[in-house]
């Protein structure tokens, strides 16, 4: 019952009691009616009181389930981005996936900054030295829609700055591949080369501060083209149709006619191919035995410098073959591989050459591994014929259980005058037409 209802039903009440009663019944009759208004407004009140607290604890209650199930939507759809969705962590690298894991990717890089001083007797100038970022490296790898479309690309500093070149980060890798059943693989792009075993390891496993003199000489690098892999637990065969070698982001039809083609078996005895990626032997590690050998032509048609192999004039063709083994156990490691080579000059004049390497390191105590390396290289055509450097050091990895971080420092020394083409900023030996040069590197690298 409402107020204006019962105001209303007052009214009329003491409206017919006026006509009809004294004025002592009529105060009689006030008092009462007004003890019955104060008795209904009480009953009123508490009726509204009682319907407005459920209709308050009713409302709660509602907004509680709402708020309560909002949270809990957002939690499943958060929780749901790496469940039902998505996948991301840190495994040899930083990773994104698909729930499903038909997409994936994942990052890796490399830093190394070195430092080096090298003094050749007749150089000019005779003391070089300073710092240098050798390698940045962002990769990218991972499949796509399933595990047999992988992809692979490298994005690298020319350790030039940007006032001394046109660009100063380059495609290193740049290829697709599909898995074709029974340990087949197709490649498209630019990668290495299938030939020598020492740039195939990888630069933040090398044993030495970098590469040696004869990898300078008779490396393939990279180059663009098309290669089928073949490979079982225990073989290898890599096929690589090319460009030539060291043709890295080169046009088309910018250099007119050139080819090459390149062939590499690897002969698993013991252990795992993983471990040969690099070339230290970890400890811990597994004994292992991998044998090697390759075989490359190019016909590089008198193309310009930056094509021509292995000599810095003009070529017309190239070929060559390679052997090499490799050791590794709990700890330490040794390799060695032989590289011969027939080139044939603008003049139509054949030069031989061929270069040898051996090297070993043992971890002294884990974190601590030193190693010596020697190169001995022959060129048939020069006063000169044979140039041989050593190389001694060690690396340190400050981290204990962890391979990220690596401090490495090593000695070189040439016992013989130093060809051109086994000179490179890359390695820090420089050209020499006397014996006694001699180079410090000291390098920090950082690798996920």
């Amino acid at each position: 019952m409402t107020k204006p209802f019962i105001l209303a039903a007052i009214l009329m009440t003491a409206g017919a009691a006026t006509g009809d009663q004294t004025d002592d019944s009529l105060l009689n009759e006030v008092k009462h009616l007004r003890s019955v208004v104060a008795e209904l407004k009480s009953e009123v009140d508490q009726v509204r009181a009682e319907h407005s607290a459920d209709w308050l604890t009713n409302e709660r209650a509602e907004e509680i389930r709402g708020l309560v199930q909002d949270v809990l939507a957002d939690a499943d759809t958060r929780a749901s981005l790496l469940q039902d969705d998505m996948s991301a962590g840190y495994r040899r690298g930083f990773f994104i996936s698909s729930a499903d894991g038909s997409y994936t990717m994942k990052i890796n890089g490399l830093f190394q900054l070195r430092w080096m001083y090298n003094d050749t007797p007749d150089g000019n100038p005779k003391v070089d030295y300073g710092f240098e970022i050798r390698r940045l490296r962002i990769e990218f790898s991972g499949h796509i829609i399933d595990k047999t479309w992988k992809y692979k690309f490298v994005i690298a500093s020319n350790r030039n700055s940007a006032t001394n070149s046109s660009g100063n980060l380059f495609a290193e890798d740049a290829y697709i591949s599909k898995s074709l059943g029974n340990g087949l693989t197709v490649k498209f792009g630019q990668y290495k080369v299938p030939y020598l075993r020492e740039q195939d390891a990888s630069a933040s496993r090398l044993l030495a501060v970098d590469r040696t003199i004869i990898n300078t000489r008779y490396t393939w690098a990279r180059s663009q083209g098309i290669g089928l892999n073949y490979a079982t637990d225990h073989f290898t065969l890599d096929f690589m149709y090319n460009d030539g070698p060291k043709h890295i982001n080169l046009q088309a039809l910018e250099n007119d006619s050139n080819n090459g083609i390149a062939v590499r078996g690897q002969a698993l005895l013991a252990g795992s191919f993983r471990q040969f990626r690099g070339m230290s032997g970890m400890p811990g590690g597994e004994f292992g035995l991998m044998l090697g050998a390759a075989f490359a032509w190019t016909n590089a048609d008198s193309k310009n410098a930056i094509l021509s192999y292995p000599r810095r004039d003009e070529n017309k063709q190239n070929y060559g073959f390679t052997v090499d083994a490799s050791l590794q156990g709990s700890g330490w490691n040794a390799m060695t591989y032989f590289v011969w080579n027939n080139g044939q000059r603008e003049s139509n004049e054949w030069e031989q050459s061929w270069g040898f390497v051996a090297q070993g390191g043992f971890f002294v105590v884990d974190p601590l591994e030193i190693f010596v390396q020697y190169s001995l290289g022959h060129i048939d055509d020069r006063d000169t014929e044979n140039t041989s450097w050593l190389t001694a050091g060690f690396s340190y990895y400050p981290i204990p259980s962890s391979r990220e971080i690596k401090f490495t420092t090593d000695f070189g020394w040439g016992f013989d005058p130093i060809a051109d083409t086994y000179s490179s900023s890359g390695n820090g030996v420089r050209e020499s037409d006397e014996a006694g040069e001699w180079l410090i590197r000291s390098q920090l690298q950082l690798m996920f």
